[in-house]
């Protein structure tokens, strides 16, 4: 009798196929391209990574079909790669040309007193911005006054819900006083505007606020 292994009738089993490694780092190179939304051109080298990884992935399994798969796992993290890559440049190419040359975009963090120290009204990095009279770029919501047309001087807070309710929940270094230098003026808004001037510190405050803008650019 002709054993079953003899049998040409009988299927052997589906042989077992290994992911690609290739194709599985594309991926995750593919979906870490969103963290240039965060940290910008730093990251760019992720997108390319995807893609090539994606193309290795393809090779490896093109010359040994039967010992690798995920083919379209490749093909995923190929896209996400070139996909968000090109997105995200886009971007940041319009965002960066945003910032004039020569400003340092400002972040309200580092307006932060520490909150360990209970006797420090600005921090160390706000008053050496200052002492340098550094031309600053920063962000922010216009506090709502009596007057909202041609206005020379107004201050700006970092988000809207701040400006909302800023008499009676912000503190001093929540808000950044601006002074419009030059024949600029802009009308009151509710959308988010960008300040370029020189950073100044006051202590006392002279305007409610320890930190001012002399502003000599705006955008929109």
């Amino acid at each position: 009798m002709t054993s079953a292994s003899h049998d040409p009738s009988v299927s052997s089993p589906p042989r077992y196929r290994a992911i690609s490694p290739w194709a599985v780092l594309s991926v995750v190179c593919g979906a870490a391209t969103v963290t240039m939304m965060i940290f910008g051109w730093l990251l760019g080298l992720f997108p390319l990574t995807a893609i090539y990884f994606g193309l290795k992935a393809l090779g490896q399994i093109e010359r040994a079909p039967e010992e690798y798969t995920g083919r379209r796992l490749a093909k995923v993290g190929i896209g996400l790669g070139a996909g968000l890559g090109i997105l995200l440049s886009g971007w940041l190419y319009f965002v960066g040309n945003e910032v004039p040359h020569g400003y340092q975009v400002l972040d309200w963090a580092s307006l932060e007193p520490d909150p360990k120290n209970k006797s420090e009204m600005v921090p160390s990095k706000a008053l050496e911005l200052s002492d340098k009279k550094t031309k600053v770029y920063v962000r922010g919501y216009m506090l709502p006054g009596r007057r909202q047309l041609q206005l020379k001087e107004f201050s700006i807070c970092r988000t809207s819900d701040q400006c909302s309710f800023a008499q009676k929940t912000n503190r001093p270094v929540d808000l950044i006083h601006i002074e419009l230098t030059g024949d600029r003026t802009i009308n009151y808004t509710t959308h988010q505007i960008g300040i370029g001037g020189i950073f100044r510190v006051d202590i006392p405050p002279l305007s409610g606020t320890p930190y001012s803008i002399q502003a000599d650019y705006l955008y929109p």
